[in-house]
C-alpha cells in the first residue's frame, strides 16, 4: 500500500507556477501552437516545450491548430483552452491541505498465466482527483489510462505474457495524481510451460542425412520443468 498527501495546486501536479507566464491579452493574440506528440516528463511547464504545459509530470497539449478549443475558449501559446482574461499559467499552490491518496497493492507477482490484476486508489478528498497511469512494461496495458475519481475507483491492467515465454521481465505502474504519485511494481516470472516445435537436422560432413520434426510439451511448477 502506499499513501501519499496532498497540498498545493489542483489543476496541475507541478508544485510551482509558470515562471514565464504569457499575459491574457498576448494569449489572445498569439495563434494556437502546433500538434505535438512528444509528450516528456516535467514538474512545471517551464520543463516542456514550446506548444506544451505541465499536468500530472506529463508535457500535454488541450488544443492546437489541428485540435481548436469550443467557443468562446481560445488556445493559449501553451496548448491550453482558456476564457477570455485567464492567463497562460501553471495553477498558484494554495498550501491547503488536499487529502491523501491510497494505492494498492504495493506490488503484485505475476506468472504466465496471469491474465490482468487490478489497482485500487483511494482518496479522503470531497473534490474529485484527477489521475494519470504510465505502464513499463511490454506486458502490461489498460484500457484508458486516464479519468478522474471521488472516492474510490478500481483499475484493471491486462497481462500478456505470450512474447516473454521463458523470460522474467520487470514492469510497474507508475500513479500521477492531483494529490500525489503512487506506485505498483508488477514483475513477472513467465516460465516455460508450453508447447514447442522444431526440426533437428543431421549430417556427417558434406553428406545430408535427413531432418527430424518434433513437438514438445513442457510443464513448469515450483521451479522443476516436466516434459
Amino acid at each position: 500500500m502506499v499513501m501519499v498527501g496532498g497540498a498545493g495546486c489542483s489543476a496541475s501536479s507541478g508544485p510551482s507556477t509558470d515562471p514565464s507566464p504569457v499575459p491574457s491579452s498576448s494569449a489572445a493574440s498569439t495563434p494556437p501552437p502546433g500538434p505535438d506528440s512528444a509528450h516528456p516528463a516535467c514538474v512545471i511547464s517551464a520543463d516542456c516545450p514550446a506548444g506544451e504545459h505541465c499536468d500530472l509530470e506529463e508535457c500535454i497539449q488541450d488544443c492546437s491548430t489541428a485540435n481548436p478549443c469550443t467557443a468562446p475558449l481560445t488556445c493559449s501559446p501553451r496548448g491550453r483552452c482558456l476564457s477570455p482574461g485567464v492567463p497562460d499559467t501553471d495553477p498558484t499552490p494554495t498550501g491547503k491541505y488536499q487529502g491523501t491518496l491510497t494505492v494498492t497493492p504495493a506490488n503484485v507477482l505475476l506468472t504466465g498465466k496471469s491474465t490482468s490484476f487490478t489497482v485500487t486508489l483511494k482518496s479522503d478528498s470531497m473534490q474529485p482527483v484527477r489521475y494519470r497511469l504510465q505502464l513499463d512494461g511490454s506486458y502490461l496495458s489498460v484500457a484508458k489510462a486516464s479519468g478522474s475519481f471521488t472516492g474510490s475507483t478500481t483499475i484493471t491492467v491486462n497481462v500478456d505474457s505470450s512474447s516473454l515465454k521463458g523470460k522474467d521481465a520487470t514492469g510497474d505502474v507508475k500513479v500521477y495524481t492531483t494529490l500525489g504519485d503512487g506506485f505498483v511494481a508488477a514483475p513477472i516470472h513467465a516460465g516455460v510451460t508450453g508447447s514447442y516445435k522444431g526440426k533437428l537436422h543431421y549430417d556427417e560432413g558434406p553428406i545430408t542425412l535427413g531432418d527430424t520434426a518434433f513437438s514438445l510439451d513442457l510443464v513448469e511448477s515450483s521451479g522443476a520443468v516436466q516434459g
